[in-house]
Formats: C-alpha cells, structure tokens, sequence
C-alpha cells in the first residue's frame, strides 16, 4: 500500500510486518560490542552524507525549498526541547532553553551549509 499528498506533505506506506525498531533489538540483545558496531557505521554513514552534500550545491539547492520538512525537523529537533526538558525535570543552569530552541530552529530552516535532518522528507511523485 502506498498513498501519498504533496499538499497536504501525507506520506502512507505499508510497513514490511512486525519487525522489531533498532531500539528493541538492541535492549533484546544486550551486547555492547553490537550496539558499537552499528553506532559506528550509522555515524560514519550520517558523517560521509554530510561532507558529500555540503559539496554539492545542485542537489543542496533542491533539498532548501523543502519548507514543510525543514518545520517538521526542527519542531521533531528544537521545538519539544523545554517540554521535553520539563517532562524529565531537568534543569541546565545559566543556559536559557527556550532561546536555545529558537536559535537551533532558526538554523534547521535557514541552513544552507549541508543537508538538514528534514531534508530527507519524502517528496512524492507527481503520479502515484
């Protein structure tokens, strides 16, 4: 199954069954050495995305007028920051966490250095 709406930025896929997410796997396989491993590679693939796309204007260009993307990011990144800070009572002094927020927002929307996490919305076809 797969629907998707550019208007209304809707993407609806059939998942692949009942497999487990990264995080249930690795609390049901408790093994430091594994959960190195994929930490490794998954840090070395994010890092090597990064580089290749603060290189490439072309394809940078494409990804800066996902606006719907970049406010998912950086409400997903930023925007639950002091809820979520207040939720598990934590507390940073001298560090205000609402301005920390709205400047790590502001940066998720404006970026053009290199891809952003919202970059990697789903971007439908015309036809479907």
């Amino acid at each position: 199954m797969f629907y998707c709406d550019n208007e209304r930025h809707v993407l609806i896929m059939e998942d692949a069954g009942s497999l487990p997410s990264l995080k249930e796997f690795l609390i049901s396989n408790p093994s430091s050495s594994l959960a190195t491993e994929i930490g490794s590679a998954l840090g070395e693939f994010l890092a090597d995305l990064h580089i290749w796309g603060k290189g490439n204007q072309q394809l940078s260009d494409g990804f800066s007028s996902n606006q719907p993307a970049r406010q998912v990011a950086a409400w997903r990144t930023a925007g639950r920051l002091v809820e979520t800070a207040k939720t598990f009572d934590i507390v940073v002094p001298d560090v205000n966490l609402d301005q920390v927020a709205k400047d790590m927002s502001q940066e998720i929307l404006k970026s053009q250095e290199t891809f952003t996490m919202g970059d990697f919305w789903y971007d439908c076809p015309s036809t479907v």
